[in-house]
């Protein structure tokens, strides 16, 4: 019986201190999320026609409703995490738009494009595996244009 006690104890505080178990959506951010992954598929279509790929996408949800993303801009204003992640995917269409060396090295290097949050100071551009992890930042402005040219470095 001390077992189940002790096991149970042991759940609670993994989930309490690791945060294990992620809360479920509110309506709300299901509908503002449904409208986002929508915005982001749209990016990835488009990005896979212009590369001739089968890239995917995630997004860390949890980590950006944890956010008010109501206030979160730099002027304390709402922000679209369908704009953010759907830039970081636009940089990677654009790169093979724009050159025939560019869309061999998205085609070599790019399997899947992962998004999330990351806080103020945070944003950065990863490529490891196949993955081109996107960290936002909300205090820095959504460009594709400057995301598309900092992973050409990474390339």
């Amino acid at each position: 019986m001390s077992h189940k006690f002790l096991a149970l104890g042991m759940v609670v505080l993994a989930t309490g201190v690791y945060g294990l178990a992620a809360a479920e959506p509110t309506l709300a951010q299901k509908g503002t999320m449904k409208a986002w992954q929508e915005q982001i598929d749209g990016q990835l279509k488009f990005a896979n026609d212009n590369c001739g790929t089968k890239i995917t996408a995630t997004v860390d949800w949890d980590a950006f409703f944890k956010v008010d993303l109501d206030k979160a801009s730099k002027s304390g204003g709402a922000v679209s995490v369908g704009q953010y992640c759907g830039d970081a995917i636009a940089a990677v269409s654009n790169l093979c738009t724009i050159s025939k060396d560019g869309k061999e090295a998205v085609t070599k290097h790019i399997t899947s494009v992962a998004c999330k949050y990351g806080g103020p100071g945070k944003r950065s551009i990863a490529l490891a595996k196949g993955v081109f992890t996107f960290t936002v930042d909300f205090q820095v402005g959504s460009n594709s244009v400057d995301i598309r040219q900092d992973l050409a470095k990474k390339m």
